[in-house]
């Protein structure tokens, strides 16, 4: 019986934000940092023994993971500099590598203020990527093809974040 009583705490790192599963077993969870000294990094979480097993320095603010790839952006600010740093990645979750390959090869990453929400079609595979622009105005959704061109946009509400598919 599952009672979502707390079982275990494991000690991952300051401000964590998001968290994913893989199919192999591992959890993906995302710190913050602190915006000043302590970056933002990836860690994965070996469910079997509740140990931190790897972690990645490198800042994700959202990820979601699609067979063996996860797709990852980051809006990293810093209180140092008062900027915000936006890149975007892949990860191979089975080998636990960092990829070279970007999944926006069109360059339409310039045009996206701030990347907020990002899913994976499991059928097309195209890649979604919301932009909350300035969070009071409407935002926008991204289409990106498997080759990582646009292939739409439309505008959307307020700080779009979320998804969902419906099969018909």
């Amino acid at each position: 019986m599952i009672s979502f009583k707390e079982i275990k705490r494991i000690d991952v790192a300051i401000n964590l934000h998001r968290l994913k599963a893989d199919q192999y077993g591992d959890l993906y969870v995302t710190s913050r940092g602190n915006y000043y000294d302590i970056g933002s990094k990836l860690f994965v979480i070996d469910t079997k023994t509740d140990l931190v097993k790897k972690s990645f320095d490198i800042p994700v603010s959202n990820l979601t993971i699609d067979g063996n790839i996860a797709y990852f952006f980051s809006t990293e600010f810093s209180y140092n500099t008062g900027k915000n740093t936006t890149s975007y990645g892949m990860l191979n979750v089975k080998d636990e590598l960092i990829l070279d390959k970007r999944f926006i090869t069109d360059g339409t990453d310039q045009s996206i203020t701030v990347p907020y929400g990002i899913a994976v079609h499991q059928i097309t595979k195209e890649v979604l990527v919301t932009d909350a622009g300035n969070y009071v105005s409407p935002g926008t959704l991204y289409c990106f093809d498997v080759d990582g061109k646009k292939k739409w946009s439309v505008k959307t509400g307020d700080i779009p974040a979320h998804f969902a598919f419906i099969h018909r």
